[in-house]
């Protein structure tokens, strides 16, 4: 709405309005009330013919006099990352490549497009593909950092109402079937490459643990000295997933292993972590750094999985990303399935593995019975710090 007044200083009359949250005035150019007033009905007919979808807002600078400041989606990025200082180093990165990956996706320039031009539908499409081509918590994370930028751009004013949907609006559930990707177990030909590839003692003992008691790359970094109970020749953990307490029985080899590890520590206080500047590492950015130096040093190495350059692929924003059938994951599919191969029931399977359901152990179960426990007596272990296995 618009509205008449005078100032101390002048004798001119003023009108005042409101347009797109933001307060404007605009002199009258005469002490005339009646004149005044036919101005100020002008900019009352103009603002609703503009609230009306009438008029646009070009011809509203025009009639007006005044230019509205455009605010466009980078600019606004730009804005928001300068807001975004107190944030942690890790966390404005996240920030930025998410937001970056978005400008990306819709062709943004410094000139275009203007914020409000985003549409819930330029959002939610771009979202559901960001879910066609990466993990359901990549989506998520995409979702919930674009909602906090559109949020920051309201509550600057830039747009009316954030475009962004709800994660129950947008159900960001599954991959189509055309990008759903199972893992498999490694062969047996497979372990014995990998166990080859092994860069140093630390993977070593990644990929020996991860077979043998068969649980997730983050608990299997973490585990500490006080969690190896020689005497009773066991690890016991409890799973970051699941919450769940695992009494995890160790294969020869692997104690082997980690009496040799200890001699190497006698220090070490049982609070201590086996592999402290790993744990810490993981403490500050979780798996994925782990998971891309297992495909790089180990499986590509192995000659397993393509080698990567780490530089982006030319293959256009529609293209998803391949996903191997084979990560470090794999190593807990194999341990199931030599578990089931080697006789172990269905009830042991599930408490050393963890899993929440039987219908679960089904999923992790690959490899027929036939082999039985050959396998796990023959288990490939050639490490570069494991010169003999115990007999």
């Amino acid at each position: 709405m618009a509205w008449l007044y005078k100032r101390k200083e002048s004798d001119n009359w003023e009108v005042g309005y409101r347009f797109n949250g933001q307060q404007f005035r605009t002199t009258t150019g005469t002490s005339d009330r009646a004149v005044a007033e036919r101005e100020l009905a002008r900019i009352r007919a103009l603002y609703e013919a503009h609230k009306a979808g009438s008029v646009s807002e070009k011809f509203f600078d025009l009639l007006s006099g005044r230019q509205l400041q455009k605010h466009t989606l980078i600019s606004t990025v730009e804005l928001w990352h300068a807001d975004c200082k107190e944030l942690s180093s890790d966390t404005r990165l996240r920030y930025r490549q998410i937001l970056q990956d978005f400008c990306t996706a819709i062709n943004a320039t410094p000139e275009s497009p203007l914020i409000k031009d985003i549409s819930s539908e330029i959002v939610s499409e771009y979202l559901r593909k960001k879910r066609e081509q990466t993990s359901r918590a990549t989506a998520k994370l995409a979702l919930t950092i674009l909602g906090a930028f559109f949020s920051f751009a309201k509550a600057n004013k830039h747009i009316a109402e954030s475009p962004v949907p709800s994660a129950k609006t947008l159900k960001l559930v599954k991959r189509s079937a055309d990008t759903e990707v199972k893992r498999r177990a490694f062969t047996q030909d497979e372990l014995a490459r990998i166990f080859q590839a092994c860069p140093d003692e630390f993977w070593e003992y990644m990929v020996l643990t991860g077979l043998a008691i068969g649980q997730r790359m983050g608990d299997l970094i973490q585990i500490t000295w006080g969690q190896v109970d020689f005497k009773s020749n066991a690890i016991k953990l409890r799973q970051g997933k699941t919450g769940k307490m695992v009494h995890a029985p160790m294969h020869p080899v692997l104690i082997h292993f980690l009496q040799l590890k200890k001699e190497q520590t006698k220090d070490a206080k049982s609070i201590d972590p086996i592999w402290p500047e790993q744990a810490e590492r993981y403490r500050i950015h979780k798996a994925k750094v782990f998971s891309n130096q297992f495909y790089d040093r180990v499986m590509a190495v192995a000659g397993l999985v393509p080698k990567r350059s780490h530089h982006k692929a030319k293959r256009g924003k529609d293209s998803a990303r391949e996903i191997s059938t084979i990560s470090f994951h794999s190593l807990r599919h194999t341990f199931v399935s030599l578990a089931y191969s080697a006789g172990a029931s269905q009830a042991t399977v599930k408490a050393v593995a963890g899993h929440a359901s039987e219908a679960m152990s089904d999923h992790y179960t690959h490899i027929s019975a036939d082999v039985l426990a050959k396998e796990l007596k023959l288990l490939p272990i050639v490490g570069k710090t494991i010169n003999q296995t115990p007999q």
